[in-house]
């Protein structure tokens, strides 16, 4: 008896000793694999937060700048017709037919044609290129000639009768110091073309 006894305690021992290993092991479990990740998890869901509120910062930014964008945008066109309704040149480039000159070049080989400049000698003949402005382009061009006065005047008018958009901007008139029956004339104007 006293040896089913002492099997008996030895049982209960080992079986104490069983649940409190199993405690242990569940506790070492928990200490060593389950709450480092249950940290980690929380971290990163942590972060993940942060990230998806910075992209829906960013987000809200973007959408933001995208209206400010097409505001402007429209803005922009609306000064742009308004450009082209009120600047005159413009409106007189639209209206202006195609008579035929379609360069600078084309212009100023007529100018100097001896029916077209009469009495009057041509000294000098320069243009710029071309700048393109909002729906045309203009291009500068410079003569220096000298004639009778009477000449002189009837070839700046000849200038301003071409059939294309031409604009004298400056005219400059002086007395030749050689001839004192001549005029230098030193004129600066503008050829106007439609598209840019």
């Amino acid at each position: 008896m006293f040896d089913n006894q002492l099997k008996r305690q030895a049982q209960i021992r080992e079986s104490i000793m069983v649940g409190i290993m199993m405690v242990l092991m569940c506790y070492a479990t928990y200490a060593f694999f389950y709450a480092p990740k249950k940290k980690m998890a929380q971290d990163l869901k942590a972060q993940i937060a942060e990230i998806t509120e910075k992209k829906s910062g960013i987000e809200k930014l973007n959408k933001a700048l995208l209206e400010k964008y097409e505001e402007q945008k429209k803005e922009m066109k609306k000064q742009a017709m308004m450009v082209e309704t009120l600047d005159p040149r413009i409106k007189m480039i639209k209206d202006q037919k195609d008579y035929g000159y379609g360069s600078i070049n084309q212009i100023l080989s007529h100018i100097t044609q001896e029916d077209f400049k009469l009495k009057v000698s041509i000294n000098s003949l320069k243009y710029d290129l071309p700048i393109s402005q909002k729906g045309y382009k203009a291009t500068f061009f410079y003569i220096m000639a000298t004639g009778r006065f009477v000449d002189v005047m009837e070839f700046v008018e000849n200038i301003e009768d071409i059939p294309a958009l031409i604009s004298l901007d400056n005219i400059s008139i002086n007395t030749n110091k050689s001839d004192s029956n001549r005029v230098n004339v030193d004129l600066k104007g503008t050829f106007y073309q439609l598209g840019s």
